[in-house]
């Protein structure tokens, strides 16, 4: 049986599931996002002209510099130095 969203959710606030299933759900929901970021953070390379947005929505341009599973360094025109979760950021 395949688990929507919303059998999810109705589940979670039902409180129908066991300690150990919950458990359970939560590890899968890290690995599957764990993989997610791992997959957005490919797309990236080293030289690769990137932009992505402060809070407030002020736009940041930069150069990738680096990369861990988890983050992107990105040289920002002004010379300052940003790790930045791959989902925020957009090729330019």
């Amino acid at each position: 049986m395949k688990l929507t969203a919303s059998d999810i959710r109705t589940a979670l606030l039902t409180q129908s599931w066991s300690h150990s299933d919950l458990v359970g759900i939560n590890d899968s929901c890290r690995e599957a996002f764990k993989k997610m970021q791992n997959q957005l953070g490919s797309q990236y390379r080293v030289g690769d002209k990137v932009t992505f947005a402060k809070r407030g929505g002020e736009q940041v341009h930069g150069v990738v510099i680096g990369r861990t599973p988890k983050s992107i360094k990105v040289l920002a025109e002004n010379k300052v130095t940003w790790k930045v979760s791959p989902s925020l950021l957009h090729h330019d």
